[in-house]
């Protein structure tokens, strides 16, 4: 994987810092509690390319590396985990907007 993909731990204090600074904005169209559109879309390239090079070393019968991508692959599932979970914590469903909690 590049470079800019940081390890587990580290990805994820920098979207909890992310989600729980007020002071920080996201932009009012981003729909992601724990991470940017930035990271997400990255996230999405990682995911693409290790199907890829999971075929390819299975192809191969290369099966430690195979074993090595799905726990690369791993990775990003759990920060989908932990969107859900941030979305749990808040109270919310995804999609569901401030200005329909104003009501309340």
């Amino acid at each position: 994987m590049s470079e800019e993909y940081n390890p587990l731990r580290a990805r994820i204090v920098a979207a909890l810092r992310r989600a729980w600074n007020p002071q920080e904005d996201q932009d009012y169209d981003v729909p992601f509690t724990a991470f940017t559109w930035e990271h997400w879309q990255a996230m999405q390239i990682h995911m693409i390319l290790n199907f890829a090079r999971f075929q390819r070393a299975i192809s191969n019968r290369e099966l430690r590396q195979a074993v090595m991508i799905v726990w690369e692959m791993l990775d990003i599932i759990q920060e989908l985990q932990m969107e859900a979970c941030a979305w749990i914590n808040e109270g919310k469903e995804p999609g569901e907007h401030e200005s329909a909690d104003h009501g309340h």
